[in-house]
């Protein structure tokens, strides 16, 4: 799990929740925000070396190769997904932060998009610097 954060400062209730909790412990918090109904394995535990956090496996529902999609059920597809993850940042403490941090409207979803692209980008630029640690035999 993510433990590092480079050199991003982290608010102090992150910190003092880590401090009390572990990270299994701030994993298994933001898990129980996001999700419409909780895993009912969910839990953590702090080890001797390592914090943990424990989960359902799979819940064997199923699920939906996308790449066998065609464009019209495709778009319904990424549609739910989106609707989906909205509605479980929506349950966040800090919705409203997020929403007066973006705006409302055209200026929100101007701002969402702007950051996608970045982001996409250096998604992009990281899978190939891994490919190029594979390719030289770096990787690990």
């Amino acid at each position: 799990m993510l433990e590092q954060y480079g050199s991003c400062a982290q608010p102090e209730e992150l910190t003092a929740f880590v401090d009390r909790h572990g990270q299994g412990g701030r994993v298994v918090a933001l898990q129980r925000i996001l999700q419409g109904s909780s895993d009912p394995f969910l839990g953590h535990f702090r080890g001797e070396r390592a914090d943990y956090y424990v989960r359902q496996f799979r819940d064997m529902k199923g699920g939906i190769d996308a790449e066998t999609l065609e464009d019209g059920p495709f778009r319904r597809y990424a549609q739910a997904c989106a609707t989906v993850l909205a509605r479980a940042h929506g349950q966040s403490p800090n919705a409203a932060k997020v929403i007066g941090y973006l705006g409302e409207g055209r200026a929100c979803a101007e701002a969402i998009v702007e950051w996608a692209y970045a982001y996409a980008a250096l998604s992009r630029a990281d899978y190939g610097a891994f490919l190029d640690a594979v390719a030289g035999g770096t990787a690990s």
